[in-house]
């Protein structure tokens, strides 16, 4: 049964103006939610509307400065990518929920930001690996890669026993509209994520957690808006602020690559837990395109990690002379354009393949200096010896 609820609105004037209901986005296993969480639904569709007018059909607390909560949704929202510069305004009212609300477990400390990809999948070992009382929670709000996402949520944390929360929000509508001009980006996602899971938090502990599992090279503030480590810490300041106690959003992988992360995952999760990286997915379009950045990243972090081609796709995506191949990945590998690390973990995977890479690729690994491969290989014995801790 849905929650009948006002969400608020987005747009200027009453002409623009886009209200927003529960029973719209037929949304399922969330309590009535807070301002935070209805701020992340709503920051999701201006993005997609395009509008910078947000009101929010609740209050936050006294102790929240919306003209700064307002700026940082603008830096969360103005990706590279976006199709415009966005200046978010938020406003708000005092609004009573009424109807049924659905029952949301609330005594966990620590609820993990969980799609079915590496990333989290690796932060789900990791708690149980160190004993924690972790909650994976997934949202199903209409992503283009829904269907490889729910095959992966269902089935890894079953294979662990761990009980998965699933989220329910029909934001797929907006998505499809707005795909074009954002392409593989879903404007704020991880504001939803964090603003959810937050809210999921056992109120009675005087502190919470909550995973979203970037790693060393996502961190940085200008690049990665929704996984970096400002986003994090100024998400954690809003959120603790909001409840009156500390509320942490963190990642245990801001000391690590992907592929340290990959090799370790390898060496220990895969014998302790039976399971593979390469059970999860991490393509922005369905579930192994090859073609899409993020399968490129993938088949470049699984080879350096130690694993041989991803039965996902039917050809190395290393190999093919796709636009991202041409336009950014190679131009930066000869430009040394990468973070040190990151260029050799690429030379690594490049290794791997050197029978199958094109042709320019193998003339440049060719001529490498003795040094940089001296280099190639010192970190391969890195990542081979690396520990997660």
């Amino acid at each position: 049964m849905g929650l009948q609820y006002d969400i608020g609105w987005v747009g200027a004037g009453s002409a623009s103006r886009h209200v927003v209901t529960a029973p719209s986005l037929h949304i399922r296993r969330v309590s009535n939610p807070d301002a935070f969480v209805k701020l992340g639904i709503l920051l999701m569709i201006a993005g997609y509307r395009k509008t910078e007018q947000v009101h929010v059909a609740g209050q936050f607390s006294a102790r929240v400065n919306i003209g700064r909560l307002g700026r940082f949704m603008s830096y969360v929202i103005n990706h590279p990518i976006a199709p415009r510069h966005f200046n978010i305004q938020i406003t708000q009212e005092s609004a009573t929920p009424v109807g049924p609300a659905a029952v949301v477990p609330r005594s966990t400390p620590l609820v993990l930001c969980y799609s079915g990809g590496v990333d989290s999948t690796a932060g789900l070992l990791y708690a149980l690996e160190h004993g924690m009382n972790v909650l994976p929670m997934w949202i199903d709000f209409g992503q283009r890669n829904r269907d490889a996402e729910a095959k992966r949520v269902a089935r890894i944390p079953a294979k662990l026993g761990v009980k998965l929360h699933t989220i329910r929000i029909e934001l797929g509508s907006y998505v499809r509209r707005g795909w074009k001009d954002w392409d593989f980006i879903v404007p704020g996602r991880n504001f939803l994520f964090v603003a959810v899971a937050q809210s999921m938090l056992d109120p009675r502990a005087r502190c919470g957690r909550v995973y979203v599992c970037a790693n060393r090279d996502e961190r940085q503030k200008n690049k990665n808006k929704d996984k970096s480590a400002y986003f994090m810490e100024t998400a954690s300041d809003f959120f603790s602020a909001g409840a009156n106690r500390r509320i942490s959003v963190e990642t245990p992988f801001a000391r690590y690559s992907k592929s340290e992360i990959v090799s370790y995952w390898k060496r220990v999760w895969q014998p302790t837990y039976g399971i593979s990286p390469l059970e999860t997915t991490t393509c922005y379009y369905a579930d192994g395109c090859g073609v899409c950045t993020a399968c490129f990243y993938r088949a470049i972090f699984l080879s350096a990690g130690g694993y041989d081609k991803d039965p996902k796709f039917d050809f190395t995506p290393l190999v093919k002379r796709t636009r991202f191949f041409k336009e950014e990945f190679f131009p930066k590998l000869v430009t040394g354009e990468l973070p040190p690390h990151k260029q050799l973990d690429y030379l690594l995977a490049v290794e791997n393949h050197l029978s199958h890479v094109p042709a320019e690729v193998r003339e440049y690994y060719a001529r490498l200096s003795p040094g940089m491969k001296r280099r190639v290989r010192v970190r391969r014995v890195k990542i081979n010896e690396a520990r997660i801790i």
